[in-house]
This record gives C-alpha cells, structure tokens and sequence, in this order.
C-alpha cells in the first residue's frame, strides 16, 4: 500500500476540503465567454479551471468532435459522451491512494476504463502543491483545457501513453499506434466519491430511439481472385429509420483479405481457408450479417521466356559452358503455385537442359528447348559454337536499365545489360539476387535476365567471368488499385476548414508520384490542391476530388471523391439570403415556452388568474430576456412555463426551398401526446409544425424572418393558424437560430373564469447539423409522440395540415 507522510496526509485533506468546496459549488455567476457557454445551464454547471480548481473537471462530457491522430474533424453517429469521475474514500487505498475513474460512450461503443491511481508520493516533490499536482495528473491523462472556453477540453486517448486506454484499442475504435482526440462540452457535473453515474442535474428523459433490427450485407461479386481487383460491400441496417445505423467491419483473416470502416475488400495473398467478412451494428452487436469467401488462384494468361534464341561457346579447357532460360508467368503471382516444364524437343545429343531451366552444351550444333506451362507452350533455339582459337575478353559490363524506374510489386522485370567489347567471345554472364544465382548467355554482347513477381528491394550482380561486376536494384511500389476516404463524408462550418484522410495514406503516399485535390463545386467549398485541406464558402453539398499518378504508370490517373456538407451561417439580411443560407436539417436542442397573459374574463377570480406569476421557461435569465423581450425573468398569465429539453436532443426540424422559392419549415418535437396533455393543457406547445415564409417584413428590418402564417397541430387534434418568426440566435450569422410561434387567440376557461384569450407562445433553439434536407417523415410513425394525439393514426403533414 502507497505510504504517505503524515503531515503531506492532512495537508491533502486540508486542501481537498477547501477545494472540494469550491470545487462542488453551483455558484458560477461569471458571464462565461467560452465558446461552449451559451449551450451550458451555468449555474447547474462548474466551469472548468485546472489551474484553480481542478476537481471541477469532474463531470459529464458531450463528444462534439473526434479525429483519429490528430484533427478532430468528424462528429460522431449518434450521441457520445465522456465521464471523468474520483474515488476517494471507497478508494482500495483510501484518501492515500484516490482513484480517477473514466468511462467512453462512443458511438454505442461503452467503455469503462481502468482505475488510475494516483501516486501521491509525488505531492512531495511537487511541494505540497495540490492543485498543481492534481492538474499534472489530468494533464498527464490527456486532458486540455480549450482556450478562451469555460466548459470545452480536449482529451486525448493514446494507449501508448497510458495502458489504461487500451480499450479503444481492443474494441477497434482505433488502431494500433493510434489514438482518438475528442473535443468535448461539459454538460454536468460529478461529485467526488459518488462514482461515474452521480451526474448532476438530472438528465431530462431520453428521446424515444429506434433500435436496430437487422443487418444485411450486400455487393458480393461472382468470384474472388488472387490479385483481382478490390471490391466494396455495403451494409444494409433495419428498420431504415433506425438512430444509428453504423457498421464495423472486420475480416477472419485480413493477412490474405481485409477489409476497411468503408466496405473496401483487398485480396492481399491466396489462402486455401475460407474467409469470413463480417459487419456488425455499432449500436447493437448482437445484429451482424457475415459472407463466406474462397480465394481462387490466379490463372496463366501468357508465359514469356528469355532468352529467345540462346548462344552457347565451347571453352578451349573443355569446362562446363550453361546458361539459364528464364520463364515469366502473366500474372507474375500465379507462380507461387504454377509447374514450368522445360524439355529438349530437337537436338537433345547438342544440349542437355534441367528442371530449372538450366542449358548446358554437350557438342557443336543446333538444338530446340520447348517449355510447357499449362495450357502455353514457347521454344528456345540454342546453338552451341565451337570453341574459339582466339578468345576475346571482357572489358566492361553496363546495366542499360534505368535506375529511376519505379515497378509495380507483383510484375516482372526486364533488367538489360551490354558487353564491351561487343565481340567478345566470353559470352556468359553469372548473376546473383537473393538465394538464387546462374549464367546468361549473350548474343551480340547484349543480354537480359528477366525477374518473375518483384517486391522491390532485389539487389542483382551480374559478374564477368574476368570478375567485372554491375549491380541493379529494384524499386517496386504496391499497386494503387483503388482510393477511398475514411469517411464518405465530412461536416464543415462556413469559413472553417477540414479535410478527410485517404484510406491506407502511407501506401498511397509511397506509391504516387503526384496526388491532387480540386473541389467540383467552388462556389460552395475550395481545397488546397496538395494538402487536401478544404475550406467551406457557402451553404451546400460539396464534392471534393482526389488524383492520384502512380510512380510505376505516369499516364495512369485513379481518382476518388467525398461529399462536404458546408454548414452555411444563417443570413437574415434579406428574406432571399435567408432561403440560400437557412436550407438544410436542424437538430433542436431546446424546447420551451413563454408565459402567455390572459385577457377577458369578468369577476374577482378572473383579475386573480389573470395576474399569476409562473416559473420562468429557463434559469438563465439573460438568455430569457433575450429570447422573449421580457425585462425580467418572470413571466404573468395562466399559461405555465414548462421546460421540456435544456441540452439534450429534443427534436429534428428542416427548412427547405418549395417550388415558388420560398422557404418551407417543417419540426418534429420528441413529446409524447401524453406529455403534451399533462404539461400543456392550453395546447402552448407546437406538437408538429409546418410553415413557409410569405408575409411580412420583407426587407427583414428587425433581423428576422416574420410573420409567416401556418399551422399548429394542438393537444386537441386540431390544425390552429398561429403566427411564426424564426430569429438569430445571439450570435450574428450563427448556424443557431430560434424558431419562435405564437397561437393567437386562444379560448380557454380556468379557475372558475370563462371565455378568457391567451396568445402562447413556443420557441425552439435549432444547430444546423447539415446543409442537405433529410426526409422528415411523419407518414410511417402510428404510436406517440407524432400520433394525432387522441388516436393512432399517424399524422401526414400532407393531408392533415390544412391550407392556408
């Protein structure tokens, strides 16, 4: 057990108590200024200072972005969120060995790392300084403080810092010599010993998701070759409005056929076992679809031999004279299990020949080699010369062969090489590489040897017999035979750059002469041509596409794209700037209303209703003000102000552009027809919402886009004409905006008081999410929330909203 000096013990429990204090408080009446302030309850929240407090980054953490290696450029399928919690007391040490614990929701992926103890032997040499020695512990667990935010940090988890991380390794969210940063939002907090789930506030209810049912794997081709061409499969996911319908992919045997987060198969080698290609749900693993595959060996399409015609001198001494007949197999690979036959069909009492190829001269004459590779047959005319009365040496050997050329691994190469002088009469050239080694002959003191399936790196030595030597090295690259992106799409704010990573870059980037980017829609978003780094411009679907040359085919071009969906800001200049920058899908993030005042009415009671005073929608006050012109936080009236959902997800809206050119509204609140009933018994909440923008202040002078008239689905079933704006959302060209509504004239009776009017009003906080419009369908829901409310019948937008 970790022993801590007595006076370092109660120095902790001194400090720790002080801060814990502080640490703990719901006191946050700073303004914030962070970039994440406005999204976060500050006094339900801690802002996080490691410096001054550095239990307060303890909490609960929304992922906003992630990246593999380094730029966080995706957001993550569906919700994610990172715990950082402390075990003092429950600790196995006790308060002389607290532990930090932590847990990973990634993608459906969850997480519980293991403990981390702190070693507080180092408080000592940090000289008694905890807060210090408790932000070097965060720090050192990947923990940074983003600048100029109160609630944002980035973490980064890398199992090779920190073994405790090893989790995302083992569950393929990284891979190996990788690691993931999160960029990440405190939303709660967490209180020290009260383990990973005491998250305060409490989160409101979840949404109601829907669960995978099924996965099925489609694009299997009709045959799978040793050194065929990659091929793509695609993961079907049930129901097709399932939350998350990510897969991961996974091969039994990736050595001979693997298989990347996109579906992308490679034969990499033949195997007589049968490989299993599997996807499975990332939100449901027990939900995967699996093919079976067996790799065939590639076939003999054409054999070549060198040399064609083959030149043997008798020597004066009577020694052996041979040399070798090379045979090269289309493709190069099929040699790994194809038999070559070499036979003397003509002359056999001139020659002799071996299993090898090997030609060794018996006597002067002329004979015929055939050799036999399946199906394909070629010959080699051999002479045998007489022995010279006068020999004529070798002077010199020269490789003509360029060294800069760049082959294809898995091709054959041709490496050809001069005698001088080129009369002479010793026409044998011995040749080394790797474990192999023969002779050559020469005619007209030129040759080749011929190399079958090179891998780069062969080192050749050809050697005279008077010992003069010339080397040649092979530089072979893998083939390129196909591109493809990490992801199949990215997500980029206005003005803000990203970029998307190719699949097995370091292969592509060794083999590649040039790789080029251009954007096929400049207008919405550019990229540097040689980093890849896109920029978005304007609001849109952008495609971005990548070139690449081979080094080994300088007139080869493989090309590859990806979609960018450029989150233009919302521009509420002109009712025209609106509907090119508002188009796209909006997540609602916060769902509320305003107190509406009631008018009419007669008698004591009435003046009583009239004038109740209710709890404010939100307990941020500024943010109340200023969403609702109020000047306080209180509102008056009968209506009751009830927050539905404050920072989780609450619902999905889109806007989009109709036929005349104005811009159609549509939102799907997550509110059960029983919330609605319970929580909002003067039909204040908009349960469904269909609007377009025609009407009033055409030339936007209050910012906004306003009076549009439409239609709100109420607690009764009806289809009530209310009013409707949609504003700026505190920032000026935000992608945030609020859509603001307002039911006029509502009949409602209360407290003994009749025939009183109240105007409610909802509002909803929007974050674009993307620039493409998604189906919002309301057709094939038939339970709550999207029910007409006192049936089953699903609502259709289509033919229950009437026209206006």
């Amino acid at each position: 057990m970790l022993k801590v000096k007595p006076f370092l013990f109660i120095l902790f429990l001194t400090v720790f108590a002080a801060l814990l204090s502080t640490g703990c408080s719901n006191d946050s009446s700073s303004s914030g200024g962070g970039i994440y302030s406005p999204d976060v309850e500050e006094s339900k929240v801690t802002p996080i200072d490691l410096a001054g407090n550095p239990f307060s980054l303890l909490g609960v953490y929304d992922v906003i972005l992630y990246g593999i290696n380094g730029e966080p450029v995706n957001a993550p399928a569906m919700k994610s969120e990172l715990r950082v919690g402390l075990n003092l007391n429950k600790a196995a040490g006790g308060m002389e060995a607290p532990e930090v614990l932590m847990s990973l929701d990634f993608e459906g992926t969850q997480i519980l790392f293991d403990k981390y103890v702190i070693d507080l032997s180092g408080l000592e040499s940090a000289g008694g300084d905890l807060n210090k020695f408790i932000a070097d512990t965060f720090d050192n667990l990947g923990a940074e403080l983003i600048e100029g935010s109160e609630y944002g940090l980035y973490f980064t988890l890398d199992p090779a810092k920190n073994p405790q991380y090893k989790p995302i390794l083992d569950n393929s969210i990284v891979q190996d010599g990788q690691y993931l940063k999160l960029e990440l939002r405190k939303t709660n907090d967490i209180e020290v010993d009260g383990g990973l789930e005491a998250a305060t506030p409490t989160d409101p209810e979840e949404p109601v998701t829907v669960p995978v049912e099924s996965v099925t794997i489609k694009g299997q081709p009709a045959s799978v070759v040793h050194g065929g061409a990659p091929f793509k499969l695609t993961a079907e996911v049930l129901p097709s409005n399932a939350d998350n319908k990510a897969v991961t992919w996974k091969s039994s045997h990736p050595a001979y056929m693997s298989v990347d987060n996109q579906g992308y198969v490679t034969i990499k080698g033949y195997t007589a076992e049968t490989i299993t290609i599997t996807a499975t749900s990332v939100s449901d693993k027990t939900k995967t679809a699996s093919l079976r595959f067996n790799i065939e060996k590639a076939a003999v399409t054409a054999i070549s031999v060198i040399p064609a015609n083959m030149t043997l001198t008798l020597k004066k001494d009577g020694s052996t004279v041979s040399a070798n007949i090379t045979t090269a197999i289309e493709p190069a690979i099929a040699t790994d299990y194809t038999n070559v036959k070499y036979e003397v069909t003509s002359g056999s009492q001139y020659i002799r020949v071996d299993t090898k190829g090997v030609v060794t001269a018996v006597a002067q004459g002329n004979a015929v080699v055939t050799i036999t590779v399946g199906n394909f047959t070629k010959q080699v005319t051999v002479t045998v010369n007489p022995a010279p009365t006068v020999e004529i040496p070798v002077t010199n050997i020269t490789i003509t062969t360029s060294a800069n050329t760049v082959y294809k691994k898995g091709t054959n190469v041709a490496v050809n090489f001069t005698l001088a002088p080129a009369n002479t009469t010793d026409t044998m050239v011995s040749y080394t590489i790797s474990n192999n080694s023969g002779n050559l002959s020469t005619s007209n003191g030129s040759g080749t040897l011929e190399i079958t399936n090179v891998q780069g790196g062969e080192t050749i030595t050809l050697t005279t017999a008077k010992g003069h030597k010339a080397v040649y090295t092979i530089n072979a690259v893998d083939s390129i035979s196909g591109l493809s992106f990490k992801t199949a799409q990215v997500k980029v704010e206005q003005n803000k750059t990203v970029s998307n990573e190719l699949n097995n870059k370091d292969m592509i980037l060794n083999s590649s002469s040039s790789i080029t980017y251009e954007s096929l829609n400049t207008n919405l978003a550019s990229v540097n041509s040689s980093t890849g780094v896109v920029t978005g411009l304007k609001n849109g679907i952008a495609k971005i596409r990548v070139t690449v040359i081979p080094k080994y085919d300088s007139s080869e071009r493989i090309t590859a794209e990806y979609e960018v969906d450029v989150l233009g800001l919302v521009d509420f200049s002109s009712n025209n700037s609106f509907i090119a920058s508002a188009q796209g899908t909006y997540e609602i993030t916060f769902f509320g209303t305003s107190p509406g005042n009631a008018t009419g009415g007669s008698g004591i009671l009435c003046s009583i209703v009239r004038n109740q005073t209710n709890v404010p929608v939100t307990t941020d006050c500024e943010e109340y003000k200023s969403l609702f012109g109020s000047s306080n936080c209180e509102g008056g009236g009968i209506v009751k102000n009830i927050i539905v959902s404050q920072n989780n997800f609450a619902g999905i809206g889109t806007i989009t552009i109709n036929n005349t050119g104005s811009a159609v509204i549509h939102t799907k609140i997550l509110m059960t027809a029983s919330d609605m009933v319970k929580n909002s018994p003067n039909d204040q909440y908009q349960y469904s919402v269909y609007k377009t923008t025609s009407g009033g202040d055409s030339s936007n002078s209050n910012g906004t886009v306003q009076g549009i008239i439409g239609r709100h689905l109420t607690a009764n079933g009806r289809w009530d004409t209310s009013t409707f704006d949609v504003r700026q959302y505190k920032n000026n060209n935000s992608k945030e905006i609020v859509l603001y509504s307002e039911l006029k004239g509502k009949q409602i009776s209360a407290g003994g008081c009749n025939d009183m009017t109240i105007n409610p009003r909802t509002y909803v906080i929007a974050k674009k999410i993307s620039s493409k419009v998604d189906k919002m369908d309301y057709t094939d829901i038939s339970v709550t929330p999207f029910n007409k409310v006192t049936g089953v019948t699903p609502t259709n937008l289509g033919s229950d909203a009437p026209p206006y």
